[in-house]
């Protein structure tokens, strides 16, 4: 049969009946009645539907979806409490998105490239040296550089003073990798039997801040850098529960490359208030 636009459409269970071939019992093979091809029919418009739904969603998506989705959650409950607030604001430096995010991609390509071998004073002196040329390929066109350049810094000191700083340092060769790559298989549905509207349907992918294995009890350890300003037990509470899903499926990909018995322990690596949340 043709549709509408011309394309053939052959149904080899129909095309049998129509030439009479016999079925298993004996009977010759009777044409489909009038309900079967509409139920038929009704399950092709179904499937249609569901091809046309995922279809519409991303082929890849990134491991910090949820979690940024929890996220938002989170500064919108702080807005209505009117706790949020931003580091700089008191001196009239209020980032916008882009250039916050450029930030913390500075930051994070600091951490990246420390020479871990260094002497630590000549080593801070150096990234602190080069934090404007991580901005350059991250700021828009015609942002300032140096209200970014600044938070950067300030971060870096704050990374330091809460201890933060001496513990990467203490690592060691006990670094495995840093910003390493993530690529996974997507969860195609939920724990209620249903996939995300907006799902990818590709892979999800993301990047380890760090990865290491523990000095003491040589476990591996997925740990992730979180510049949020956060001050208070509910605050650390409120971005552990946000970020678990994140750390989940980081923890999940390097067990899986690894083969290991057990997922890594997920750490974050909170820089405002200089502590380090083991998430469950």
């Amino acid at each position: 049969m043709a549709d509408a636009g011309g394309a053939l459409f052959r149904f080899p269970a129909w095309r049998e009946a129509a030439t009479g071939l016999a079925a298993e019992d004996g009977e010759v093979a009777s044409l489909p009645t009038a309900e079967e091809v509409g139920l038929t029919a009704s399950l092709l418009q179904n499937q249609r539907a569901a091809a046309l739904l995922r279809q519409a969603r991303p082929t890849t998506g990134t491991a910090s979806e949820e979690a940024h989705a929890r996220l938002r959650e989170v500064l919108a409950e702080r807005r209505f409490e009117g706790a949020e607030g931003s580091e700089g604001a008191e001196r009239g430096e209020v980032l916008s998105r882009e250039a916050a995010m450029a930030v913390g991609g500075a930051f994070h390509r600091l951490l990246e490239t420390w020479d871990l071998a260094a002497p630590a004073g000549e080593e801070e002196a150096r990234q602190r040296q080069r934090i404007p040329a991580y901005l350059e390929s991250l700021l828009p066109d015609g942002t300032d550089l140096e209200p970014a350049a600044r938070r950067v810094g300030e971060l870096l000191d704050r990374f330091r003073a809460g201890g933060l700083l001496d513990r990467f340092l203490s690592l060691g060769p006990a670094v495995i990798a840093r910003e390493l790559p993530v690529l996974l298989p997507p969860h195609e549905v939920g724990d209620d039997g249903e996939a995300a509207a907006g799902a990818a349907v590709g892979a999800i992918v993301g990047a380890i801040d760090l990865l290491y294995r523990d000095p003491d009890t040589g476990q591996l350890v997925v740990a992730d850098y979180k510049t949020d300003q956060v001050t208070s037990a509910d605050d650390v509470a409120r971005r552990a529960h946000a970020y678990a899903p994140q750390g989940a499926l980081y923890a999940r990909a390097v067990a899986e490359a690894l083969e290991l018995p057990l997922p890594p322990r997920f750490e974050l690596w909170l820089v405002h208030p200089g502590r380090v949340v083991v998430v469950a």
